[in-house]
């Protein structure tokens, strides 16, 4: 399995995706990921992640909606220790934030930078497990994200 792991071409991920916004001291429990990776060697790859977050906080008088979506590009480096792959990235794109409450809203599009780590875990030849953790660097502040799903690998 770790030689399937090490010759793969390209992958496809989706999964559950955990932020926490640490300016604001938010949790946005309610998130998603997906992302692909194209190989162009045995260990750096092109990467392109999207993610939604989102939380509804209950105030006097009515909730208060906050989401967040980003749109991410960048490489990643990768190596296959025993049966695991494990893997660095930086990735820099668009992050769109929302939140609306008493019926007005506002949006903000920041420029963001992500970096993080994770390990892809063999359960089949053409499928694993994924955890990832990353730190996304705004011109507001900073944010933790944590990530669990599957990797189909081609």
């Amino acid at each position: 399995m770790a030689e399937t792991q090490t010759s793969r071409t390209w992958d496809a991920f989706g999964g559950y995706a955990y932020l926490r916004d640490q300016n604001e001291e938010i949790t946005l429990s309610a998130g998603w990921v997906a992302g692909a990776s194209s190989h162009l060697t045995r260990w750096f790859s092109i990467a392109v992640d999207a993610g939604g977050h989102y939380k509804t906080l209950a105030l006097v008088g009515g909730d208060a909606k906050v989401s967040t979506h980003t749109l991410m590009a960048g490489g990643r480096a990768s190596v296959a220790v025993g049966r695991f792959v494990e893997f660095a990235q930086v990735l820099v794109g668009p992050a769109f934030a929302r939140g609306s409450a008493f019926g007005l809203a506002s949006r903000e599009t920041l420029f963001a930078v992500q970096g993080g780590f994770g390990l892809d875990a063999p359960l089949k030849p053409n499928l694993a497990a994924r955890i990832e953790f990353d730190v996304r660097r705004l011109r507001t502040g900073r944010e933790l994200r944590a990530v669990a799903g599957l990797v189909f690998v081609r």
